[in-house]
């Protein structure tokens, strides 16, 4: 049995092999025009998923969570907007921009665009991208927090994310 993972793309497919439980994402967190594993570029709206896990950042309540089914539990669309040079994530709902706290939490809160809301993707050599936001003078990867849910801005580690253009 060949192995498949969500993000591979098998010349001739065979429906019986294909038994990753991250298959059956599709249908339910984007519709079938959407654009898998798309370079973020100011003025698109993606939905932005762990690429291991196949979850996705979601607003809920005004708080950011990691979501299997986002599109059931919140608002898990984000427009990428560009300032000086810098991307920006702000939700389609609310209206707020993906940003850190000071205390290396990823939060979203802010209806502006400034230094803690600024956002590198860096191309990943396997695929997707990591995100660094500014920290002073550094750069630091935003990676999931050690409940699973939540988002933190890290020197090490760094989650792989995959922009899905919808």
């Amino acid at each position: 049995m060949v192995s498949k993972t969500l993000f591979s793309v098998d010349p001739e497919p065979e429906q019986d092999d294909y038994d990753d439980p991250k298959a059956n994402l599709g249908s339910s967190f984007w519709g079938a025009g959407a654009l898998r594993d798309a370079v973020p570029w100011a003025g698109s709206t993606y939905i932005i998923v762990d690429r291991a896990q196949g979850r996705a950042i979601t607003m809920i309540d005004g708080k950011l969570s990691l979501e299997s089914d986002a599109c059931a539990t919140g608002s898990a669309t984000w427009v990428c907007i560009e300032n000086k040079g810098w991307f920006g994530f702000r939700n389609t709902a609310s209206g707020k921009y993906m940003g850190h706290d000071g205390r290396k939490n990823i939060i979203a809160v802010k209806n502006h665009h400034q230094a803690w809301e600024f956002f590198v993707a860096r191309p990943c050599p396997d695929g997707g991208y990591l995100l660094l936001t500014t920290h002073y003078d550094m750069l630091l990867k935003m990676r999931v927090g050690d409940d699973g849910r939540s988002l933190v801005a890290r020197e090490d580690g760094g989650t792989v994310w995959e922009f899905i253009k919808v």
